[in-house]
């Protein structure tokens, strides 16, 4: 009995290293799988970050990164230390250079303060990508008139943490991986 277990472990570890190893040939079966391409994006909120390309603003700490799947949604996941306050009201906004939302993250991350930071915390949006089409969050365009723009009229975009009505943090949205 013990010969059977055996074979039969040995038998299943080789057929998933095997299916895990063989690439499909199928270009088609690879398009209706890959949409958009992986992208991989944070923002880094550090008070005490480097002065000289300011990156990110105000008393929070923590990380927050933007992954964006092979079909276009985006999961957000994320920790902050410190900076927040127990009895606040916050929101948590993708905005451009001009301060223009772009998208609203508030309700569906359910971030939850925790002893002066949060819990960690994690979302994926199904409505929210970050290049697959020109609706992406690091694709949009500020509006012309915006005097904050960057090359060719594409705006940087922040992740913006607003206490009671007034901007408390926001940290710069950055592009890791493509």
């Amino acid at each position: 009995m013990k010969n059977i277990i055996i074979s039969l472990a040995y038998f299943l570890i080789t057929i998933i290293t095997a299916s895990a190893v063989i690439r499909i040939g199928d270009d088609l079966v690879h398009s209706c799988t890959t949409k958009c391409p992986f992208t991989l994006a944070n923002a880094i909120f550090d008070p005490n970050g480097p002065k000289i390309e300011k990156i990110s603003e105000g008393p929070i700490k923590g990380l927050v990164v933007f992954a964006q799947d092979e079909v276009g949604s985006t999961t957000v996941t994320g920790y902050f230390s410190r900076g927040f306050k127990s009895t606040k009201n916050y929101k948590f906004l993708v905005v451009d250079n001009c301060g223009d939302v772009v998208h609203d993250l508030t309700k569906r991350l359910k971030v939850t303060i925790y002893e002066g930071g949060t819990k960690a915390f994690t979302y994926k949006f199904d409505d929210l990508n970050l290049d697959c089409d020109k609706e992406g969050i690091l694709m949009t365009e500020a509006e012309r008139n915006c005097k904050n723009l960057s090359v060719r009229g594409r705006s940087d975009k922040f992740l913006k943490i607003i206490e009671n009505g007034s901007t408390n943090s926001q940290a710069k949205i950055i592009l890791n991986l493509k």
